[in-house]
């Protein structure tokens, strides 16, 4: 089976847009994305998911905890109320332990019950529990939710402040793990160099809305023209005919931030459905990379969602520019084919995706195993408290660049606000001076003396008005162009470091202590220590399912070190968006100073010109 782009793909690879078929023999192919369904009981539920690594530390502290030497125990098992314990630290309510306590099977009471749970039906309470956290209700919680959610369970969090996420137990790789892995297989090797890497480039991809809603009436959909500049190089991946009609020169190419020979000129309209299929898509890629965020596609201010409010569309357009830029300006991503794909198919999406063209997805790790010199060079204590501190800092600056987005947006509604009534103010002054001629009309009904002059000067006055009032609605706009939207590049970069660590948290833990655990078993059974003698028939089927966990613990533990080693470049490369911060307060200041001489200008003049001529008596 070849794909869209003549690539070979193997049967047992990811269908975006359709479900391949999945062979019993895919489902003991450790490097494989593939699982297979399991019973549906407690202890097995979770058996074969891939496990947060919170739920195997919190279980092992359990463990550890309730050992009467301090050790873990040989059984992996713990009391029920450890569990109790740990649901104090969680400071979960009594009716939510009730119905946790419930789901698993537990009907004693936990306080003084020594009876004993194992770390499967712990894990299945733990996923409860992070549901809880995460806001599901007391009535929504069940096991199919669990169930339904095995491959990305969420994280738990501590209400002591003391952080467990991004604590990863992988073990160090050695040679087994190239002499598994499959022929095919290639060290890992970064093209990525950070100084390639310039978010201050200008920006060559506009997002403009189309002003006639395609659909029926209450079924109404926005359509964006995306139009632009891109390498050629790009949408000649996609399609290798691409003519050259379009090309630009190098100086342009450079002037667009591009340091390719060539750009192509494109234009093609989007939905903001294929905006989310272009960054769902990149997600199931690359999911640990600095990955843009998209801009919601509806609000909900007092009960009424604001998804045709013209406002609202505004932003959202503009939230759809500086995606698809970002994901431009990214060493990687910007040359990726399902970017090639949202740019170049002149088509609908819909349709191209219901033509029959399939794009297979691989994780970028696929088929790629991780290099020695990188295991070498890692310090465990060292990196994950850097990335801790960097998690934390991020959760800190997205809240307080989001409050300075609400306040840079109540300083240009200001400004409008003052455009708006300066400009009123010199209507009604224009007003006032059509009846100074009568109100001040003399006796001998003349307007001899002063009056010509006093007239004249309050014309010029709201003249002079008007002008700052344009001064006043220009600054206001650039402060939304300029000031509002550099914030927001920058909220959306800190926003995209953070969302790294969410998505670790929640898919890049492993199952391997379960996998050991297995083999362990297994491997006590054909030595006859477990249960009755194996049967002839049966050793084989075991030895098989022995040598299969040896394959998935190579597996995860290497896609571990890629997962740690794509994180090191994403955080190297997230170093260059400091200049962010540096270029938006130079324009910021250089912008206030502009429209402060300008004002100032007018109204130096309007003193000279004017008010210093007036008779006063």
């Amino acid at each position: 089976m070849s794909s869209l782009f003549g690539d070979d793909i193997s049967h047992h690879s990811a269908d975006l847009f359709g479900s391949g078929t999945i062979t019993s023999q895919d489902h003991n192919d450790p490097w494989s994305s593939n699982s297979t369904g399991l019973p549906f009981s407690v202890p097995t539920l979770l058996q074969g998911a891939p496990i947060p690594d919170i739920y195997n530390s919190s279980f092992n502290d359990l463990l550890k905890e309730n050992s009467p030497n301090g050790s873990e125990q040989l059984k992996d098992e713990v009391p029920v109320f450890a569990l109790e314990k740990f649901f104090d630290r969680l400071e979960f309510p009594i009716p939510v332990r009730k119905k946790i306590y419930s789901l698993i099977n537990i009907e004693v009471n936990p306080i003084a019950s020594n009876a004993l749970i194992d770390r499967g039906t712990c894990n299945v309470a733990f996923a409860l529990a992070a549901f809880v956290q995460k806001g599901t209700s007391e009535d929504n919680l069940s096991l199919n939710l669990v169930d339904f959610s095995r491959n990305s369970l969420p994280g738990l969090s501590f209400s002591n402040g003391h952080d467990q996420t991004l604590n990863v137990q992988t073990g160090i790789p050695d040679n087994n793990l190239h002499k598994n892995a499959p022929q095919q297989s290639q060290v890992w090797q970064s093209n990525i160099n950070p100084s390639n890497y310039n978010p201050l480039s200008k920006n060559t991809i506009s997002v403009s809305l189309v002003s006639k809603r395609e659909g029926a009436f209450f079924f109404r959909h926005v359509n964006y023209i995306v139009e632009g500049f891109v390498p050629s190089s790009l949408l000649a991946s996609i399609n290798p005919t691409t003519s050259t009609s379009n090309s630009e020169s190098l100086s342009s190419a450079q002037s667009s931030g591009f340091s390719s020979l060539s750009t192509s000129k494109f234009k093609v309209v989007r939905r903001y459905s294929d905006f989310y299929w272009l960054l769902e898509s990149l997600q199931k890629k690359y999911p640990f990379r600095l990955l843009p965020i998209l801009p919601p596609k509806r609000l909900s201010v007092d009960g009424r969602y604001l998804s045709s409010d013209d406002q609202f569309l505004e932003r959202r357009r503009k939230g759809l520019q500086r995606f698809i830029n970002l994901l431009m300006k990214h060493p990687l991503l910007k040359n990726e084919k399902l970017v090639a794909i949202f740019l170049s198919v002149e088509t609908e999406l819909s349709v191209w995706k219901s033509s029959g063209s399939t794009l297979e997805l691989h994780e970028e790790y696929h088929n790629r195993i991780i290099s020695p010199d990188f295991v070498n060079l890692w310090d465990e204590h060292i990196r994950m408290e850097h990335w801790r501190d960097v998690k934390h800092a991020a959760e800190a600056a997205r809240d307080t660049l989001t409050q300075f987005c609400v306040l840079a947006d109540r300083i240009a509604r200001r400004n409008n606000a003052m455009a708006i009534d300066y400009n009123k103010i010199s209507g009604v002054l224009s007003a006032f001076n059509q009846t100074i001629p009568l109100l001040y009309k003399g006796s001998d009904q003349s307007t001899a003396g002063d009056l010509p002059v006093i007239t004249e000067t309050v014309k010029n006055v709201s003249n002079y008005l008007t002008t700052s009032s344009d001064l006043l609605l220009e600054e206001s706009n650039s402060l939304d162009s300029g000031l509002l939207e550099d914030v927001k590049v920058l909220r959306d970069t800190v926003v995209s470091v953070l969302e790294i660590f969410i998505r670790y948290e929640r898919i890049g833990g492993n199952a391997i202590p379960q996998l050991e655990r297995r083999i362990q078993h297994n491997e006590a059974r054909l030595n006859g220590s477990v249960g009755n003698d194996v049967r002839a028939s049966e050793r084989d089927k075991i030895l098989k399912m022995i040598e299969s966990d040896k394959r998935a613990i190579d597996y995860q533990k290497n896609r571990s070190w890629l997962i740690r080693q794509t994180i090191t470049e994403e955080l190297d490369l997230h170093q260059r968006t400091q200049y962010l911060i540096a270029k938006l307060l130079s324009d910021w200041s250089n912008s206030a100073v502009k429209f402060a001489e300008s004002q100032s200008d007018n109204w130096t003049a309007l003193t000279h010109d004017i008010v210093t001529e007036l008779p006063l008596s």
